[in-house]
């Protein structure tokens, strides 16, 4: 005996009189579980943004779950010898357009029901997709303030021509260390993995600070790697595989520290300016000449900007070290190089800038520019006098000269 709460529905299908039978208990019945399944992972997404307002929650869970997550992740993740994130995001890429091509189809053919019951799935792949990132990493957004040395006291301008020569010399060795290629670019004759090995050995000058994870992942190249150069993309990391993937076709000049940035992330290092600082700290402290030349390459001007005027006597000035010209052919070759690759150089920076300031930083890309600031005020005994006001960057670069000097 048919049910009287199960009425048969007749949909009527495109091209011919075929039917098909469903009845409303078993629908009604499918439909309210995949809303129920639907709701967690968009209940998920609700709640982070709002607990990672509270820094103590954002350090705690970062410290606990994600820390945890991240270490038994990379565990499997580091083993692959190639990027499961690109082997991921491509096959759901192409789940994507099969699914949206069957579901203009239903809609042609008049199916209500199966196109709802596929509508569902492909929101509860999207929000489970992006709530397990959420949990990976957001809150580390807004956790404390980055504990690196800095150097925060006043350093007097008689010094500044020291500091100035001893990194100006130490840039000159490195540039003897490494071979440079006809456009002026560093010639690299390690890969991104062996190149990873060895910012995470530079990694252990960070191995006594509990801010940090502890866990080991590796830089894998990626094979997207020449849409990622038009988009102006040097690198990203997907915390929920624990991989920091790596744009092989940028400039060598940049690619170690591009490395540590992506790797900071893997270590609960979420603030993008963060990332840069340590990928900095981390790179100008190695002994390995190739990443303290790419550290180097890309901040050096905050020693030059020292050397002015404003804070150097002309005495001084004269008797600064004098830079090889292969440190500045390198940085024009980087800088020419990003100009002729700028095919899809906005739409990457508007996705990236919508990224950060939906993470909750409001500067967005200009985040990434954070620490560098600099500038000059009057010296409370002598107002003629300007003192520096030092950057983040200074601060470092202090910080590792008088380390040195009084480790002699």
């Amino acid at each position: 005996m048919t049910d009287i709460f199960e009425p048969c529905y007749l949909l009527a299908r495109s091209g011919n009189r075929e039917f098909e039978k469903l009845t409303f208990a078993n629908f009604s019945s499918k439909l309210l579980n995949s809303i129920i399944w639907l709701l967690f992972p968009i209940l998920i997404m609700v709640l982070v943004p709002v607990l990672k307002l509270n820094p103590v929650v954002a350090e705690w869970w970062t410290q606990s779950f994600a820390r945890a997550y991240s270490s038994f992740v990379s565990i499997f993740t580091r083993w692959f010898p190639i990027s499961l994130t690109e082997v991921f995001f491509i096959s759901l890429a192409v789940i994507v357009v099969i699914a949206v091509i069957g579901l203009i189809k239903l809609f042609v053919r008049k199916k209500w029901i199966s196109a709802i019951s596929k509508i569902l799935s492909l929101g509860l792949v999207a929000t489970s997709i992006i709530s397990t990132y959420d949990l990976s990493c957001e809150f580390a957004y807004n956790r404390s303030k980055l504990p690196l040395p800095y150097y925060t006291e006043q350093v007097d301008n008689s010094e500044f021509k020291d500091i100035y020569n001893f990194y100006a010399s130490d840039l000159n060795y490195c540039i003897s260390q490494i071979a440079f290629d006809n456009s002026g670019d560093v010639k690299r004759d390690i890969n991104v993995y062996g190149l990873s090995k060895l910012v995470n050995d530079a990694y252990t000058v960070l191995d006594n600070n509990p801010y940090f994870f502890k866990n080991t992942t590796v830089a894998k190249p990626m094979m997207t790697s020449l849409i990622y150069r038009e988009l102006q993309i040097t690198g990203f990391t997907f915390n929920p595989f624990a991989e920091a993937n790596i744009d092989v076709l940028a400039t060598n000049l940049e690619l170690p520290l591009t490395v540590a940035h992506e790797l900071a992330h893997t270590k609960g290092v979420m603030r993008e300016d963060d990332s840069n600082q340590v990928a900095f700290y981390v790179c100008l402290n190695s002994d390995n000449p190739y990443l303290r030349f790419s550290a180097y390459g890309l901040y050096f001007y905050q020693l030059t900007l020292m050397t002015s005027s404003t804070y150097m006597e002309e005495a001084d000035r004269k008797s600064l070290v004098s830079v090889n010209a292969s440190y500045y052919k390198c940085r024009n070759y980087a800088y020419e190089f990003w100009k002729k690759h700028d095919l899809l150089g906005k739409i990457g920076d508007w996705l990236n800038n919508l990224y950060i300031k939906g993470s909750g930083v409001d500067e967005g890309t200009d985040s990434y520019q954070g620490g560098t600031d600099s500038h000059p005020e009057p010296d409370p005994v002598d107002p003629e006098i300007q003192r520096l006001v030092s950057s983040k960057y200074q601060q470092l670069f202090f910080e590792r000269y008088y380390r040195l000097k009084g480790e002699n």
